[in-house]
């Protein structure tokens, strides 16, 4: 879901992608350098493909915020 991001798992067994702490992947700021696409910012584009709860959460895409018709 996260794209070339993975949880570090500090065992040295990480084959592929960029290791990642959990808080490094719980702000925006991490992803938004990659080109990820968030709500409220237009840098990566204006789709909102990802929403964030800052700190206590991973990012989400933006389908799972929506109410369901």
């Amino acid at each position: 879901m996260l794209g070339s991001f993975s949880r570090t798992a500090g065992d040295g067994t990480q084959t592929a992608g960029t290791g990642k702490t959990a808080a490094e992947i719980e702000t925006s700021g991490t992803l938004l350098e990659a080109g990820r696409d968030f709500v409220e910012e237009t840098a990566n584009g204006t789709e909102n493909i990802w929403w964030i709860l800052e700190g206590l959460d991973y990012p989400r895409p933006l389908w799972e915020l929506l109410p369901e018709n």
